[in-house]
């Protein structure tokens, strides 16, 4: 599981990085699929269902994910991977 927290005081924009490590012993095909939810006050902005390549075993990719926030207060972000 990933879990962020972010704590606003106005609606505003912030840069999320997420590193995905392959700790199997197998190569993985990795997807983006971004799922926004408003009632969590985070939005994400980015392209969903994209394509991100083959990942092999022992290696990682990291990437930076926009995401805004439309609500003030202590916001939690959270993934199951």
């Amino acid at each position: 599981m990933i879990e962020s927290y972010l704590y606003t005081k106005s609606v505003c924009v912030s840069v999320c990085v997420c590193i995905c490590m392959c700790l199997s012993e197998r190569t993985m095909d990795l997807m983006l699929t971004l799922q926004n939810n408003v009632s969590s006050g985070l939005l994400w902005s980015a392209v969903s269902g994209r394509q991100l390549g083959r990942l092999e075993p022992c290696a990682d990719l990291s990437l930076q994910l926009s995401v805004i926030a439309v609500r003030t207060g202590l916001l939690v972000c959270s993934s199951y991977m």
